[in-house]
């Protein structure tokens, strides 16, 4: 009995050690807010939507005139009626579109949508960095776990050879049965090495998609101790609708295909641009000397009556365009509707093996008990011993791995929904 206690007692207390952490420890919420500003990905997809945001002053300069400024210096072989062979001529000209079908506004909107477009992938990236960092964190946290439990094995498996090695001594035992719990006390050692291992590997992890120097005396646990409760599965879906990142751009591609078909309509209408340009020209390279100015204002209609079929071609690629985008949408939707509906069969798994497997270790350790007292009185062998022994630290096992599906579970379908970082 004292032996399945303090087996009990260490797994207690790896699940109760969050509580121990310091004001200046990482939480979940905190490692996770943390890898979103040390991650050169969204630095990237920040430059990104800059970019659009230039194209969008890019974009406006259609709206303003445009003012050049020319000089011209001529040399002909011989001077002509009109030309003397050395003459220069300079020019400053405003041009500004009055009208160009509407197109120019259809194009500065989808330069605003393009801003959008980058600021949804952003959020997009925060969430899965988000996922990333939060799988690491509860990686680090099931590998301790683990490893306190190869660590109470092991010492349950080590208390029986040291009594062992007594019992054998004065005869009550052979000496086969003292090896077998020798080669089974090795397997644990090298169990519990591995184990070791895995927390280092899971730190590693952990330090690279968080973007921190990190060690385990940094971590606060306490997010785990309770086991999370997720919503209504219909407000879950229509919180994925509202915020899913991938159907925002969806809708936002949507918009911009609109836009080209307002682009694409606009080459019908009639063009009108304004001019303003004053100049002088002189019959010699210095314009000071016999100087002709002029100030000319113009106003220029222009309209396509013929372009082979080009206009309702773009046009109508652009309605395609539209269209498709509507199929794609609906595809998404449903698939991502899937997604949350399997997520949440997972979750109803994991609660119901985390169910089965605390009652299983109630069993394991009351199996331990009678055989560990049976074994006492000579009538269970140190197989049985063994194998008991075995079936609690499995029973132990299968708690933690339920338990820590239970997490994953809940940090995917928050991740699913875009909640991940906004509870």
């Amino acid at each position: 009995m004292k032996m399945i206690q303090t087996g009990a007692v260490l797994i207690l207390l790896s699940l109760l050690l969050p509580g121990m952490a310091t004001a200046s420890s990482y939480d979940l919420g905190r490692i996770m807010e943390a890898s979103l500003s040390n991650r050169d990905i969204l630095r990237m997809y920040e430059i990104s939507r800059r970019q659009a945001e230039e194209g969008v002053r890019e974009s406006r300069a259609a709206f303003m005139p445009g003012v050049d400024a020319s000089y011209t210096a001529n040399r002909l072989e011989d001077s002509t009626l009109f030309e003397n062979e050395e003459n220069a001529s300079w020019k400053i000209a405003a041009r500004w579109n009055l009208f160009a079908g509407f197109g120019d506004r259809a194009t500065l909107d989808t330069a605003r949508r393009k801003v959008e477009v980058q600021e949804a992938l952003m959020e997009g990236l925060r969430q899965d960095v988000r996922l990333e960092t939060a799988l690491a964190f509860l990686g680090v946290y099931q590998a301790l776990a683990e490893r306190e439990v190869a660590d109470s094995t092991r010492k349950l498996y080590q208390k029986e050879y040291e009594q062992a090695g007594t019992r054998h001594g004065v005869g009550v035992i052979r000496r086969a049965d003292y090896l077998k719990i020798k080669v089974v006390l090795d397997d644990a050692e090298q169990a519990w090495t591995r184990a070791d291992a895995a927390v280092n590997k899971a730190m590693n992890q952990l330090s690279r998609t968080s973007g921190l120097i990190l060690t385990l005396s940094d971590l606060d646990f306490s997010d785990f101790q309770n086991l999370p409760r997720l919503e209504d599965v219909r407000l879950l879906s229509e919180q994925m609708r509202q915020r899913h990142s991938e159907l925002k751009i969806l809708d936002l591609t949507k918009a911009m295909a609109e836009d080209s078909v307002r682009v694409a309509q606009s080459a019908y209408l009639p063009r009108a641009d304004l001019a303003l340009s004053h100049g002088q020209s002189a019959d010699n390279y210095q314009i000071s000397d016999n100087v002709e100015d002029e100030t000319r204002l113009t106003l220029s209609l222009s309209v396509n009556l013929f372009d082979g079929m080009r206009k309702p071609a773009l046009v109508q690629k652009s309605r395609l365009e539209t269209r498709r985008i509507e199929h794609e949408r609906r595809e998404t939707l449903n698939n991502l509707d899937v997604q949350l509906k399997n997520l949440l069969l997972d979750a109803e798994v994991a609660e119901n093996n985390l169910r089965v497997a605390e009652a299983g270790m109630d069993e394991a350790e009351e199996h331990l008990r009678v055989t560990e007292y049976s074994y006492r009185e000579g009538v269970s062998t140190t197989t049985d011993l063994l194998d008991a022994i075995a079936y609690l630290s499995r029973a132990w096992a299968n708690r933690i791995t339920a338990r820590t599906a239970c997490q994953e579970t809940t940090l995917r379908v928050h991740h699913l929904v875009a909640g991940l970082g906004q509870e």
